[in-house]
């Protein structure tokens, strides 16, 4: 039965709700591997922060495989957007300030140098959450 001619249903009403996918993963297949070799293939899928179908597809397939961000380093970057946007406060309100006054030029100095070490902060959480570095 089409889904448009169900009971109680309008004719030529369109269907609504979600759209199907059409790549739906619906085959499933099993292969033997050995206790260790589960454990790796496990292990490298939590690093990917991917299932192990996704994983295992992605090394079939050829694509690269990049290590997630762990909680750490998400819960790092959350605070240094926090931190970003408050120094945006800041420099707004200074900057309605007169620039004659000399307290908001130094503010504003302070705040350059600090805007500088959370981006040097920012790209190091960045390297070593992506594997670049040593943890």
């Amino acid at each position: 039965m089409d889904n448009n001619n169900k009971p109680g249903r309008k004719p030529g009403r369109k269907k609504g709700g979600r759209p199907t996918i059409d790549n739906k993963k619906n085959i499933v297949k099993t292969y033997k591997v050995t206790a260790e070799e589960e454990s790796i293939i496990q292990r490298k899928a939590e690093e990917a922060g991917l299932t192990i179908s996704a994983f295992v597809r992605e090394c079939a397939l050829g694509k690269e495989i990049k290590q997630g961000i762990s909680r750490e380093h998400m819960d790092s970057i959350k605070l240094l957007r926090s931190f970003g946007n408050n120094l945006n406060q800041i420099a707004k309100k200074i900057n309605s300030m007169s620039p004659t006054d000399k307290i908001g030029v130094q503010i504003m100095i302070n705040l350059d140098e600090i805007s500088s070490m959370i981006s040097m902060v920012k790209k190091n959480i960045d390297i070593k959450g992506r594997g670049g570095g040593t943890t």
